[in-house]
């Protein structure tokens, strides 16, 4: 399909509007994001919830690196635009997770491994299909999660993301609150090389 200016851009294959919005064609990169919005959100959903960034944040993201994805674009190295998009987006994303968790641990704040709360509010405005994916994503990676820490680790880490305090975590617990730092300090350790 040769896009002219009287052209059908909703008819295009992506590799066609990247072509054309290298070339300058008005519209071609606006119609490529809009076709990318729904992963653009789910991923950023799904990095969001990783560290409790808001998931604007991470949908930037990933359109600034669908920008640079239609620039970096090389048609003839026989890869689809799809894919070539997907990984640029992905690699955006954690690149800002590890970002997140650097300035994090300078600050001293705290890092949120899963932001529950905003997931459920995110959830109440989603297709169904979207609502199903996240939860799978949830469970796994709330599975792969459990599967890198003790028990104890696993419940202060629970407690801790319903919004305790170490006082809290220590009471319902029966331990110390230092016993509930180091559990936490463990977690961030044993979570870092995951993200």
């Amino acid at each position: 399909m040769n896009i002219g200016p009287d052209a059908n851009l909703e008819a295009a294959s992506d590799e066609e509007l990247v072509l054309g919005a290298k070339s300058g064609g008005r519209g071609m990169f606006d119609l490529l994001s809009e076709r990318y919005a729904p992963v653009l959100k789910i991923r950023a959903m799904r990095y969001s919830s990783v560290v409790g960034v808001d998931t604007e944040d991470f949908i930037q993201e990933g359109m600034l690196a669908l920008f640079k994805a239609v620039k970096s674009f090389d048609a003839k190295a026989g890869v689809q635009f799809k894919t070539y998009a997907a990984a640029c987006i992905n690699n955006a994303m954690a690149t800002a997770v590890k970002r997140h968790i650097k300035a994090t641990e300078k600050t001293g704040a705290s890092i949120d491994i899963i932001d529950e709360e905003k997931l459920a509010k995110n959830a109440a405005t989603m297709p169904a299909e979207d609502i199903y994916i996240e939860r799978e994503h949830s469970a796994l990676l709330a599975v792969q999660i459990k599967s890198l820490l003790s028990n104890f680790e696993w419940q202060v880490l629970k407690l801790y993301l319903r919004g305790h305090s170490y006082l809290q975590i220590a009471e319902l617990l029966s331990t110390t609150t230092k016993a509930v730092d180091n559990a936490l300090q463990r977690v961030r350790r044993k979570l870092r090389p995951e993200l």
